[in-house]
């Protein structure tokens, strides 16, 4: 497994609220995570970093590996809303959590808010989370379209968040094969670059680290209104 991450502050952002974190056990088994912090500039850091530290204390049970990320999920929102509880000024706080743990050619995943989770195969770029916003609402109902999502004024509009409430969170699993990308992003990136650029990209002969770097120039390029992070690993 081949593992890399990057983040940048996009241009509009004097801070960067994302955090990240990729643990790897041994040779064949590695955590990584996003989180992408919300609820202004003191706020959106704090719980971010809260949301990766909790994920950084993981520890896997294959046997019950939703029940597994449910812990570190629901110690992360207890710790926000104490924050929130002990500063008033930190209301409205709160972070997306996207996490993945491979180990033997599974990954397991843990998903809340609108951070991603893709799999990239043979040339297809599939999008394995949901976000859990406003917007996407409107899309499963068919009040709008896919177009119509994407250049919505609300569709940064979290459902589901670490300090949200109640906490809902999607779990999953899925096989991975030689050649297969797993790839998770912060909003910054899936919401500045259209799909079709991103498999563009992740279509050329060149290395993860090549790529991700290219993806977050996309992004720049597209006026890097947000944070942009981007973790993966190639198998």
């Amino acid at each position: 497994m081949e593992p890399f991450a990057i983040s940048h502050p996009g241009l509009k952002r004097e801070e960067n609220q994302d955090r990240l974190v990729v643990r790897e056990f041994d040779k064949q088994t590695l955590l990584m995570a996003v989180a992408d912090g919300m609820g202004g500039e003191a706020g959106g850091g704090l719980a971010a970093q809260i949301a990766i530290e909790a994920v950084q204390d993981f520890t896997p049970d294959l046997l019950a590996m939703e029940a597994s990320f449910k812990k570190i999920y629901q110690a992360a929102d207890r710790r926000v809303q104490e924050e929130i509880e002990k500063n008033l000024e930190l209301e409205g706080m709160g972070t997306t959590l996207t996490a993945a743990y491979i180990e033997n050619g599974i990954t397991y995943w843990a998903h809340v808010g609108d951070s991603r989770l893709y799999l990239w195969r043979a040339g297809r770029l599939t999008q394995m989370t949901e976000d859990h916003t406003f917007v996407n609402s409107l899309v499963k109902d068919g009040t709008i379209t896919q177009g119509e999502a994407d250049v919505h004024p609300m569709q940064n509009i979290l459902l589901h968040c670490i300090g949200c409430d109640p906490l809902e969170i999607s779990s999953g699993r899925f096989k991975i094969f030689r050649g297969d990308l797993v790839l998770l992003s912060t909003d910054g990136l899936h919401h500045g670059v259209p799909e079709r650029e991103i498999v563009s990209i992740l279509r050329k002969e060149i290395g993860i680290r090549k790529k991700f770097e290219e993806l977050i120039r996309a992004a720049l390029k597209a006026g890097g209104q947000d944070n942009i992070t981007i973790v993966g690993l190639t198998m």
